[in-house]
């Protein structure tokens, strides 16, 4: 059973995602196309899926007003790139350790 929303804990989610990557969090909720940022937008946007409650627009909203398609990629992609990348593996564990 997934916890309650708690825009708090994606807060946290988008900080650690972003520090671990070297960008600031608000980077997380521009539209920028780089993959610099994309990969780890789409990371946070997968824990918050994961690690909260909140429905997929709520999380969209709290990255820039993403619609909620997006998010639904973002989380597809990060599945599939598990379970072909180890170092991704890696800093979704490392996140999830530092959020409890």
């Amino acid at each position: 059973m997934k916890p309650p929303v708690d825009e708090g804990k994606i807060m946290a989610i988008q900080g650690l995602v972003a520090h671990m990557f070297g960008l600031r969090t608000e980077e997380l909720s521009t539209s920028r196309p780089q993959r610099a940022v994309t990969i780890p937008r789409q990371m946070a946007m997968y824990l918050a899926r994961q690690e909260t409650d909140a429905s997929l627009a709520k999380i969209g909203s709290l990255f820039g007003g993403k619609h909620h398609t997006t998010v639904i990629y973002a989380v597809e992609k990060i599945e599939a790139l598990r379970h072909a990348d180890a170092a991704t593996n890696l800093a979704i564990d490392i996140v999830r350790m530092n959020l409890r």
